[in-house]
């Protein structure tokens, strides 16, 4: 049964159980989105989705939700995820505007 035992206490003894069961940040999310946004656009999308509303700077989830939206057809999805990512920060802002029309060809 000491094998059991181990099992429960996985937490350190100073930081709450919550913590240890965290997940995946915000950033790994949208770049495994990144990562799966031609082989599975659906699930990519739902990472993004999750991954933006946890962080709404995040400018990799709003690309991958501009580009699967922008692939499915849905323009209008497209038009408001590329206006948050170009809004929001980190290293897909220059993509959002190759997206848009508004950069060169990469």
């Amino acid at each position: 049964h000491r094998l059991s035992l181990a099992l429960v206490s996985l937490a350190p003894p100073d930081e709450p159980e919550e913590t240890v069961a965290q997940g995946p940040s915000e950033q790994q999310m949208a770049e495994q989105a990144l990562t799966l946004a031609e082989t599975s656009p659906g699930r990519a999308l739902q990472l993004a989705k999750r991954a933006a509303r946890r962080d709404p700077e995040l400018s990799t989830a709003w690309f991958v939700i501009a580009f699967v939206e922008g692939q499915r057809g849905n323009e209008q999805e497209a038009a408001a995820a590329i206006e948050r990512c170009l809004a929001a920060s980190g290293p897909h802002k220059l993509a959002c505007q190759t997206l848009s029309g508004g950069g060169e060809e990469l």
